[in-house]
């Protein structure tokens, strides 16, 4: 006992002399605490441990290089070196074999939604709205929970961008460690690899009936143009010493625009594939690098969406989130399912391989996923469905890390990046993989993801004293099997007795220790003759890696009359365990999933390839409708021409007359172009629709967040795949004005589309050239007249109050344009001088630039005469009051929309606007439209006003060639109205209303080759467009509709048969309604109410055959969208 004692005393001895030296030796013992912001040690200070070498890996550096055999040096929580080759060990390094194991460079995830504190609104430096929350800091909040971040690690997640959730300006994200903090204090906190990384921001909206700016896609653009714009202003108003407005002070720390001057990438949440383009105009105007943060379909706008990131220079960030599989169990379920949405389920998987096909820079992203535990499983799922390998792991590191900007520390294994590695136990980017992560190294420090009790799960093969095979079956519960593994069979049953069963024993006293497992089992229950070594045998084995890389166990036991043994085990691959079970081996090569190709634009049904030539095409023989004063004069009959020939070249029209004149000038035999009989056929100009919100609704048509809005444009919302222009192309509408609601006394800016068909991106309908307007508009919707008690607090409540503002507008308008006119001016000045460019330029700089106001400054155009106004109106003295606000101004007004008592006062509008543009005989839908007479357009186009009749409705549109045909029914016997003149109310009048009756809305030479074919008299009931060309291609026929409704019949039958017939694994994916559902839950009792009466009323639009999402004449978007705001 003495004896012991001693030894003990000895051994602590060494120990505290150990100690002692360790702490006393120069960088051998780490100080008491790690940083100046970390808890002091609470104990005997740790000796250095920071150095771990990785050996005998498949390391893959960076992707698309492999190192068999590499290894990776890490020294404080750095990469310090990596080779393809064994390194040498350093001092005191820790070594961990990785033989069979695979290394990459820690994942980074690059967007991953937080809390944020939020900022005082008061606070010093606050931004007026809400919204606009740049200088919060995400680093200020809680960041991600323990739970979270151990989901992301589980994936393989070793670093994420974290951005603030919820606002326009969200604030600065950071770029930080996954790791878990440690349990002690002092050794510090989890890396920040970048702190105010990037700016974060998104296209929130407050709720239509909520109130607040912006509550629309376009107002939000609008905010983040102005704000971004006043940033740069502020910025340089600062550095050349000019006058900041009153009440603001110096640069400040909290203030949110010298937060924004902060030049770093600009991070945009867009969940729609439009609002990608939107997010790189943005940052693209405000000369500011763009990263977005994609919606997962941008396949539906892949040639648009990757032209755009291309030119720009931007990244997107791309879930791999997938549509769960639409409900097709029943023919009626499978009936209401859209096509486009069949589509979309299967097109989803291959989003991101199509975007990195395409040339674009992809990272990917838990985001958008419910569950981040599912991100493994839809990235494999992705690369089934074509993503290569190598892109999926560029996308999780190199891609990423460039994305947040900070490939300079992660993404990579090399010298000088962070210590951040995942180690698989095969490769983890090869299509078909069931690969697992086992460890994920943050800064150096290993965090089990699988645990090495999994290592043993499985069946071995294993040889005990190189004599007895046995077979050990170890399952997830690291239950132990063991049976005889020789293959004998057992002997015979006895007459009369059960026939016995295969040989086999379960283990008792399993245990699994890090690496090493150890069990007992009865030998003598596995058949084995008795002997001297019959009874209870006890193994204990450690997993080591074998020569081929695969793990083996190695050991040794004791026989029951405690002789011991060696053993070894080697584990079976999954395809053995299936031919030991006698189970067929299909050695069944993985497959890539098939989708069909794109079929072209839009996505969805009737989608093109690509646009149809504009080739060179004679109509004759057809009855042609020119809608022309010219033709009017040479030809007579209102213009209308018998046996009239029309030739299509490039895209205008190239020739207009009869046959008798075409044939005189016919053009060489040589001419490329097809001559068309049109014998019994009639020709119009196209269609022009002068009141439309088509394509609009899906983003907003209204920005009703404040009175004024003229810094909103209706471009921002134009979506060309809305099916209801193929429908209204289909009724012979090639042109419209596209406008803002009537929210508002002034709203957004207008813009003249195309309809054609088959656009990529939104600027290929714009109109070019086009005369710019604005949506004006007087009554009862913009002094909230019908929007609910809770609504008397926006200015203006009363007509007068109307006036006044737009009265106001004017004349800050005029103030601005002075300020910019005397700045121009000394511009203008400085460029005069005999002095070097440079010089010129660093003078300019020097000046005191106004600040761009982008609400005044369509005001100020109008008053140039460069935007023409659009106001709806409907009562007589609003619309005289506008008359002398313009006259006072010196504007001429553009029209005045729906305008039904324009007839009671046209004298005063034929001098003070270009025209009105009405209803043919909607009225009594609201008080301020009683008056409406159907017999309005004739009356008022006797005494001089130009008219046109519009649709403001997506149905109505589609038979705009009726609408012309009631002036003809409703106009006075003593005035009639022939159909040559009404067709003029769909066509050149609309045109010259917008400023574009140069162009189109009439058949001349020159014009724009926008023609209907109809099968008989225009404005008959029976008529039917059968041939639409816009700018000379022929964009619709009723041949090539019949194609397409098969072709759609076909593709829904094709898709509707794939979702009943394929696996689980492609059915699954996120649940939109289960999102709306739960949203809904979570709104108050008022708004739920709102909700369910929007839900009556579109099946009671439904019950009378009409789209519930149309518009309603009159409404302009305000009485869907009160609705809507809810949904």
């Amino acid at each position: 006992m003495n004896w012991i004692v001693a030894r003990a005393w000895l051994g602590l001895g060494a120990l505290l002399l150990a100690g002692f030296a360790s702490s006393t030796a120069a960088g051998s013992g780490r100080p008491t605490s790690d940083g100046l912001l970390d808890a002091p040690l609470n104990s005997v200070r740790r000796v250095a441990t920071d150095t771990l070498l990785l050996v005998n890996a498949t390391v893959h550096p960076e992707p698309g290089v492999v190192w068999a055999g590499g290894s990776v040096l890490i020294r404080e929580g750095r990469i310090a070196a990596a080779s393809e080759r064994r390194l040498d060990t350093p001092a005191g390094a820790r070594v961990v074999d990785l033989t069979g194991r695979h290394v990459y460079a820690g994942f980074v995830d690059a967007y991953v939604e937080v809390d944020a504190p939020g900022v005082g609104a008061n606070g010093p430096g606050a931004h007026w709205n809400p919204f606009v929350t740049p200088q919060r800091d995400v680093l200020a909040g809680e960041g991600l929970s323990g739970r979270d971040r151990a989901a992301l690690r589980r994936q393989g997640f070793a670093a994420a961008g974290l951005s603030p959730r919820g606002g326009v300006f969200r604030g600065m994200g950071a770029v930080v460690s996954l790791a878990e903090p440690a349990s002690d204090a002092s050794t510090g906190r989890p890396a920040v690899y970048k702190a105010r990384a990037f700016h974060s921001l998104g296209f929130d909206r407050a709720g239509w009936r909520t109130g607040g700016y912006p509550s629309s896609h376009m107002g939000a653009i609008a905010l983040q143009r102005q704000v971004l714009s006043d940033a740069t202003w502020r910025r340089d108003a600062l550095a050349q010493g000019w006058a900041l407005p009153r009440g603001e002070a110096a640069a400040d720390a909290a203030s949110a625009l010298d937060e924004l001057a902060r030049d770093v990438a600009l991070v945009f949440d867009a969940d729609h594939e439009l609002k990608v383009l939107h997010a790189v105009d943005v940052a693209r105007e405000a000369g500011r690098a763009a990263v977005v943060m994609a919606s997962g379909t941008e396949f539906r706008a892949i040639g648009a969406v990757a032209e755009d990131v291309r030119e720009a220079g931007a990244r997107l960030i791309v879930p791999v989130a997938f549509p769960k599989a639409p409900d097709v169990s029943s023919p009626g379920a499978a009936e209401s399912v859209e096509l486009r949405e069949l589509q979309t389920w299967e097109q989803a998987p291959t989003n991101a391989q199509r975007l990195v096909e395409a040339g674009v820079p992809v990272a990917l992203t838990t985001h958008r996923l419910r569950n981040k535990g599912d991100f493994t499983s839809r990235l494999r799922r992705a690369m089934a469905h074509g993503l290569p390998g190598e892109a999926a792991h560029a996308a999780v590191t190199t891609e990423a890390a460039a994305a947040l900007g900070v490939s300079d520390r992660l993404g990579r294994i090399a010298a000088g990046m962070a210590g951040n590695l995942v180690v698989s136990d095969a490769e983890l980017f090869e299509p078909g993989t069931s690969a697992k992560v086992l460890d994920v190294y943050i800064d150096g420090v290993r965090h089990e993801i699988t645990r090495s009790d999994d290592a043993f799960v499985g069946t071995w093969d294993a040889v005990l004293r190189d004599r007895f095979r046995l077979v050990f079956e170890i399952d997830e519960r690291l239950r132990v099997t063991v049976r005889d593994g020789d293959g004998g069979e057992p002997a015979p049953a006895a007459e009369g007795e059960d026939a016995p069963e295969a040989a086999s024993v379960d283990a008792v006293n399993v245990r699994v220790e890090g690496t090493r497992l150890r069990f007992a089992f009865d030998h003598g229950k596995l058949g084995f003759e008795e002997g001297p070594g019959a009874g209870i045998w006890s193994v204990s084995g450690e997993l080591v890696p074998g020569e081929d890389g695969e793990r083996r166990l190695v050991g040794t036991g004791v026989r029951g009359d405690g002789a011991g043994f060696p053993w070894r085990a080697s584990k079976r691959a999954p395809e053995d365990e299936g031919e030991a079970n006698g189970e067929e081996d299909e050695d069944e090569a993985f497959e890539l999933k098939t989708v069909p190709a794109l079929a072209g634009a839009p996505f969805g049904p009737y989608s093109r390839e690509a646009w149809p030539e504009q080739r060179a095409v004679a109509l004759v023989n057809a009855t042609v409708w020119t809608s022309d004063a010219d033709a009017e004069r040479r030809h007579g009959a209102g213009g209308v021409i018998e046996h009239g020939v029309v030739v299509i070249e490039n895209g205008k029209i190239a020739f207009l007359g009869t046959g008798e004149m075409f044939e005189r000038s016919r053009p060489s035999p040589d001419w490329p172009g097809e001559v068309i009989d049109l014998e019994g056929r009639h020709i119009t100009p196209g269609l022009v629709d002068a009141h439309s919100h088509t394509g609009l609704f899906g983003l907003g048509v209204n920005e009703g967040g404040q009175a004024v809005t003229s810094e909103v444009r209706i471009s921002d919302a134009l979506d060309p795949s809305a099916i209801n222009w193929y429908r209204q192309l289909a009724g012979g509408v090639t042109t419209v004005l596209s406008l803002h609601g009537s929210a508002n006394p002034i709203g957004g800016q207008s813009a003249i589309h195309k309809v054609r068909w088959g656009a990529q991106h939104p600027r290929e309908m714009r109109f070019d050239n086009e005369k710019p307007g604005i949506k004006f508009a007087l009554g009862e919707n913009v002094k909230q007249s019908n929007w609910g008690d809770r609504f008397t607090n926006r200015y203006p409540q009363t007509r007068m109050g109307v006036e006044t503002i737009i009265r106001d507008r004017f004349h800050a308008a005029q103030d601005y344009a002075k300020k910019w006119d005397a700045y121009n001016e000394r511009v203008e000045r400085i460029r005069m001088l005999r002095i070097t460019v440079e010089e010129q330029d660093r003078r300019i700089a020097a000046l005191e630039r106004p600040r761009l106001d982008l609400e005044l400054e369509p005001l100020a155009e109008i008053l140039r005469g460069e935007r023409l106004i659009h106001c709806h109106s409907y009562r007589q003295d609003e619309i005289l009051m506008l008359c002398r606000v313009a006259e006072d101004f010196g504007i001429t007004i553009g029209t005045f929309q729906h305008g039904l008592e324009v007839y009671k006062v046209a004298e005063v509008v034929r001098e003070h606007a270009i025209g009105a543009s009405i209803f043919s005989d909607w009225w009594a839908f609201k008080m301020e439209v009683y008056d409406g007479v159907p017999g309005a357009g004739p009356l008022q186009s006797e005494v001089g006003v130009l008219t046109s009749y519009n649709s403001d409705s997506d149905d109505v549109a589609r038979r705009m060639h009726m609408e012309a045909a009631k002036a003809v029914r409703y106009a006075h016997p003593d005035a009639p109205v022939s159909e040559a003149e009404a067709l003029k109310y769909v066509t050149i009048n609309a045109a010259i209303q917008m400023g574009v009756g140069d162009r189109v809305g009439s058949i001349a030479v020159g014009k724009d080759a926008d023609l209907v074919v109809w099968n008989t008299r225009p404005l008959s009931s029976f008529a039917r467009p059968e041939r639409v060309f816009v700018d000379g291609r022929e964009l619709f026929s009723l041949e090539r509709d019949a194609e397409d409704r098969r072709a759609i019949q076909r593709e829904r039958a094709r898709l509707i048969q794939k979702i009943m017939g394929g696996d689980e694994s492609d059915r699954a994916g996120e649940s939109p309604e289960a999102d709306a559902e739960e949203d809904d839950g979570r709104l108050p009792l008022a708004q739920r109410m709102m909700a369910r009466a929007y839900r009556m009323h579109a099946l009671e639009q439904l019950r009378r055959g009409m789209d519930a999402d149309t518009m309603l004449c009159g409404d302009c978007g305000c009485n869907v969208l009160n609705a809507a705001g809810v949904r």
